[in-house]
């Protein structure tokens, strides 16, 4: 503690309401568009190789992959996911039509589109970082759109692709809350975990 007084770190009750936080195929929650998608491809930050590929392919268009998720409207909600570089230094992530770009050789936020609330980048091993896009739902709406977009640059995501470029996935989840918490795996079911009590 350095002398300093030691603390836990807690987390509130919290729901992952993507079904199936590790399947990026197109048996998953996802719809894959100008993408494909290749499962327990590298290590994952969980220690097992369970990380998924997404390749691009030659078309001069986007590529990306989507879910259309129920939600409430005018709450807050956060996208979060882990990504690693495999050819493709850019994505971006997009929920209702609000997000930002992320380098994921630097590891920096990049531009921003529509009116995101807030972003965050952590660090973690063998290359990964988990990433997170907060936006609140339009007014009215009950349905939300989640999107994953490989980018060939900052604000650059319709490009001719190469049919070999794309990037590693991992772990995805969306809350209604305005942060994200720790990995909450889902299989074939939303999950909730429990607020942690002291």
């Amino acid at each position: 503690t350095d002398g300093g007084c030691p603390v836990l770190l807690t987390e509130p009750q919290s729901t992952n309401l993507i079904t199936d936080s590790n399947d990026f195929s197109s048996a998953g929650d996802f719809s894959l568009v100008r993408v494909s998608s290749s499962a327990n491809e590298i290590v994952s930050p969980d220690g097992s190789i369970n990380a998924s590929l997404l390749t691009e392919d030659t078309a001069n268009s986007t590529h990306y992959i989507v879910e259309n998720i129920t939600v409430v409207s005018e709450e807050s909600y956060t996208f979060s996911v882990f990504v690693k570089p495999n050819g493709r230094q850019w994505m971006n992530i997009a929920f209702e039509s609000n997000g930002y770009y992320f380098d994921l050789i630097n590891k920096v936020v990049g531009s921003s589109f529509g009116a995101p609330l807030d972003y965050s980048i952590t660090d973690f091993a063998n290359g990964f970082i988990r990433v997170s896009v907060t936006a609140t739902v339009a007014v009215g709406d009950t349905s939300g759109r989640v999107e994953l977009s490989l980018a060939n640059a900052d604000g650059g995501n319709s490009y001719q692709g190469d049919g070999a470029s794309g990037m590693y996935i991992y772990g995805a989840q969306l809350e209604q809350l305005s942060y994200s918490t720790s990995l909450i795996p889902t299989y074939g079911t939303v999950r909730t975990r429990l607020q942690d009590t002291v």
